[in-house]
């Protein structure tokens, strides 16, 4: 068996997962596609190639790409301050260790909410009271499902940030806030410019923040992984089901398949083709953190750093689980999903499941180690 199928196989028959596929493209050529399993238990429905997931924070990198074409179009820059194009931003506080707050001395800018060196928080994981204040704050706004964009983004303007904008490295709400920027300067729906800028010209068909009933009824179920080993579907308070009525959010909430994301992470590592420069694929997956901020980024130990919402490989000396080359890049969702990038080795890699915890941790290392199996001995370096 492929090696990539019997992991897939594997994954499925040891109830890790309903179902899963995963799409391998080598030098633009299509080198693998496989599924196993369910898309939908009750319904018996197959995981199939054109099955619509929930990509959650992959949902992070299309945002960066859209940051970056308006960087190209000189509307924005990373030293851009956030307060000159959402005015909410322009008196933020910093939470002290003490639990008191005191104003910001360093100004928020593009470049804080590009490498999630923002200081803003995701509200579950924030210390008190700033989880309390983002709980006080989104339940002001009511149906989190029909806010817009600024709306949600203002909110989190009133919750104080964890420390000194660019003191350290934390994944949170960052990209959300870059999604109201893009509504802000562009004057479109953020959906409606990703399709623009993206989407439409890239042919990403099955790609967006709603679904058609075509489409709904090609979706995936999202389940909740308990702990005895069995599935249960997950209801999403933000919205993540399949209703057509969700805020729009530059860190999640995008719909699509293997097929679409593979376009878009092949335009990325074909350095842009064309949508984007080379000069902003190349700003995007290079390094942007001081030693400091990757102390706290979760991939530093396997030899990450981060880029512009991409984690990007710089030490493959410390990168024996993946089997990934130095300038490596891509993101993951909260459901399973993955986008990886290997530029050395034209190498673009998507694979989907729907199931919350992700589990990857444990599945993507085995994802890889089975891509790597699958290349010719010449192809692996």
């Amino acid at each position: 068996m492929h090696p990539i199928q019997a992991f897939l196989h594997d994954i499925v028959e040891a109830g890790q997962v309903t179902g899963a596929a995963a799409l391998v493209r080598q030098g633009g050529q299509e080198i693998f596609f496989g599924s196993a399993g369910l898309r939908d238990l009750t319904a018996g429905a197959p995981f199939s190639r054109d099955t619509v997931m929930r990509m959650f924070s992959m949902s992070k990198i299309v945002t960066a790409a859209a940051v970056l074409k308006l960087c190209e179009q000189n509307i924005l820059a990373p030293e851009t301050p956030v307060a000159a194009i959402l005015p909410e931003y322009a008196h933020m506080n910093v939470l002290m260790p003490d639990g008191t707050l005191r104003p910001a001395r360093t100004k928020l800018t593009i470049q804080h909410l590009l490498t999630m060196t923002s200081g803003i928080p995701y509200p579950d994981a924030a210390p008190a009271p700033i989880s309390q204040m983002y709980e006080k704050q989104l339940a002001a706004l009511g149906d989190m499902r029909a806010c817009g964009t600024r709306d949600f983004v203002r909110a989190i303007a009133q919750c104080p940030l964890c420390f000194e904008p660019g003191e350290t490295w934390l994944y949170g709400l960052s990209a959300d806030v870059l999604g109201g920027i893009i509504v802000a300067v562009t004057g479109m729906e953020l959906g409606a410019f990703l399709k623009k800028t993206f989407f439409a010209p890239l042919g990403m068909v099955d790609t967006g923040f709603s679904l058609s009933e075509a489409q709904t009824a090609r979706a995936a179920t999202l389940y909740h992984y308990v702990a005895d080993g069995s599935f249960a579907p997950r209801a999403e308070a933000l919205g993540y089901g399949l209703d057509n009525s969700r805020v729009e959010m530059g860190g999640a909430g995008l719909f699509s398949t293997l097929d679409d994301f593979m376009v878009f992470g092949e335009m990325l590592r074909q350095d842009g083709a064309g949508i984007l420069s080379p000069a902003s694929i190349q700003h995007m997956r290079q390094n942007q953190l001081t030693e400091n901020q990757l102390s706290t980024f979760w991939d530093a130990p396997h030899g990450y750093g981060f880029g512009y919402l991409v984690r990007t490989l710089v030490d493959e000396s410390k990168n024996g689980q993946y089997r990934e080359r130095v300038g490596s890049f891509g993101w993951n969702g909260m459901a399973g999903t993955t986008l990886r990038i290997d530029p050395a080795r034209e190498l673009t890699v998507v694979f989907g499941t729907q199931r919350v915890p992700s589990g990857s941790g444990q599945l993507l290392p085995q994802l890889m180690q089975a891509v790597d199996a699958a290349l010719t001995p010449a192809a692996r370096r």
